[in-house]
């Protein structure tokens, strides 16, 4: 029941069900880190370009409820955001600066008997 899924590249098919296509995790040994081919990258140009983006990929999680929360997650979800800037350096050259932050949702942990989930 492990599997990756690109929620942000998620389609609608007809019936309103949702095809998530299942996105391999592989090794680069190069690098010595894993990686998951064929995700979809979003360039945004302002803070809501982001957030509609993510607001896409929120909306295709998998959630149930249950006794003890109405929206539990039923999946771990990974949000990664990459920031360049380029900055005008004292001699006047140009520097590209990068940064990336991970934001890590890890699914309900709820306890099987205090939820009553099946």
């Amino acid at each position: 029941n492990e599997s990756v899924v690109d929620l942000i590249n998620y389609s609608k098919s007809s019936g309103g069900r949702g095809e998530k296509s299942h996105l391999p995790v592989r090794f680069d040994p190069s690098r010595g880190a894993f990686f998951v081919s064929d995700l979809t990258y979003g360039k945004c140009l302002a803070e809501e370009d982001m957030l509609r983006l993510y607001m896409r990929a929120l909306r295709n999680r998998t959630v149930a409820s249950h006794e003890l929360n109405r929206d539990s997650s039923r999946s771990h979800a990974l949000f990664t955001i990459y920031v360049d800037s380029m900055v005008q350096d004292e001699g006047g050259g140009i520097v590209t600066r990068h940064g990336k932050i991970t934001f890590v949702d890890l699914a309900g942990s709820e306890r099987l008997k205090a939820s009553k989930s099946e």
